[in-house]
């Protein structure tokens, strides 16, 4: 390990107590990225080998996106108290805003133009697990609690952390090579940090851990407060699926987070800043998911950013693939037809649809939006979920539309009615 990684490990352990005196950072990467630099022999080389094993990968597999990857998710809700305890109504909002920013759902009409180019789906899709390992039925919820207060950044002598292990006051993970584990609890230092294929520590604590009043949309979320959409979950996902920081891993230059179509930035942004910001001779794209600005402000990955998170799936992460052709199966246990199950929340709608499924069944939606003349709108492509948004351009001219609901083997049609 060298001397860089060794000093810098001190310094992280050393202000880790003041942060909280300081007000949460954005994000832990810088923290977990030293502590597995200080416990893995070879650290560098592993990030060297990686490195190279992924540059390989997305070269031979390109932009394609055939169908959409599906990650299942188990969420350990883990408390110290109620006000901890977030409903299963705020966990199905995080998995569906996972949804929508990874499907790229909500792109505002303010894009720069010399970024509208750069985005699009990331190919990816995220279920609650319909099963646990030992394929019984679950909600892909598991709610411990523990008497540990802001156990989130707690480790043990050997650098364990607390919050992975029911013996230190945690939650067990499911098999990690199977479900991407999030733990939510209270975490006073951070919003959130996961870990990515280069700093695993331990196999057993791998996933993403966000603090209980960031996750989601609604519930022990401050509808005031700048992260309130969502999307640190978004953004420490995007860590556990290899992306960097776009300005690399280090903040004090023109670094490199090995994406082609990211242009190099000096610094991370904060709040909403005015368009454009300059660092390093270039326009920065302060408004991608991997900055630090408030969840409003950032709304996209760009298509190598894409690329990169399919490619690390394959390469370090591909018992998620086969997991989730299990995981997210409820095939025996929804046999009602697609007609019978899914419904409007309400037919009048003004800025996106609700749809209710009495019993998801383990097809993936494919949805399409025509107007009165049937023209097509919009697509969707959605994981079977109890209640689920799709948003659609608001200068959509008011009236009736109409929505083609599939799986292979049905469909199903529903009218609609958009407000002007």
């Amino acid at each position: 390990m060298s001397v860089y990684y060794k000093m810098c490990s001190i310094v992280i352990l050393l202000i880790i107590g003041q942060v909280g005196a300081i007000g949460q950072e954005r994000c832990g990467e810088d923290w977990i990225s030293m502590q597995a630099a200080s416990m893995v022999p070879d650290y560098e080389q592993r990030v060297t080998n990686n490195t190279k094993r992924l540059r390989e990968a997305i070269r031979s597999e390109g932009l394609t996106i055939r169908e959409p990857m599906i990650i299942p998710i188990v969420v350990h809700v883990v408390y110290n108290n109620d006000n901890e305890k977030i409903s299963e109504s705020q966990v199905l909002s995080q998995i569906e805003q996972l949804n929508a920013d990874y499907e790229h759902l909500i792109i505002p009409s303010t894009i720069p133009a010399e970024f509208a180019h750069t985005w699009q789906d990331a190919g990816i899709r995220f279920c609650l697990a319909a099963r646990d390992p030992e394929g019984n039925p679950t909600n892909g919820i598991v709610y411990r609690q523990t008497s540990v207060k802001n156990i989130g950044i707690k480790t043990n002598g050997q650098g364990r952390k607390f919050i992975h292990h029911n013996y230190l006051g945690g939650s067990d993970a499911w098999p990690t090579s199977r479900y991407l584990n999030i733990w939510v609890c209270r975490l006073d230092e951070y919003l959130g940090y996961a870990t990515g294929p280069d700093n695993i520590a331990f196999s057993d604590e791998d996933g993403v851990v966000i603090n209980y009043s960031n996750f989601g949309n609604i519930g022990t979320v401050d509808p005031k407060s700048r992260y309130n959409m969502g999307r640190t979950a978004t953004h420490e996902v995007g860590h556990y699926l290899g992306l960097l920081h776009l300005w690399g891993k280090n903040a004090s230059g023109c670094g490199d987070d090995l994406v082609e179509d990211t242009p190099q930035q000096g610094t991370p942004h904060y709040e909403c800043p005015d368009y454009p910001q300059l660092s390093c001779f270039t326009s920065n794209m302060f408004m991608n998911f991997m900055d630090y600005v408030n969840d409003p402000c950032m709304y996209f990955f760009s298509k190598g950013q894409g690329e990169r998170m399919r490619a690390t799936v394959r390469t370090f992460r591909p018992g998620l693939l086969s997991g989730g052709l299990t995981a997210c199966d409820t095939s025996d246990i929804a046999t009602t037809p697609l007609k019978d199950r899914i419904r409007l929340k309400s037919t009048l709608v003004d800025g996106f649809i609700t749809l209710l499924q009495t019993r998801p069944g383990n097809e993936v939606l494919q949805i399409e939006l025509f107007d009165e003349s049937g023209r097509l709108i919009k697509k969707y492509t959605k994981i079977p979920q109890s209640e689920f948004n799709l948003y659609y351009d608001r200068m959509l001219s008011p009236g009736m539309y109409f929505l083609r609901i599939s799986t292979k083997d049905e469909h199903t049609t529903l009218k609609v009615f958009i407000k002007g």
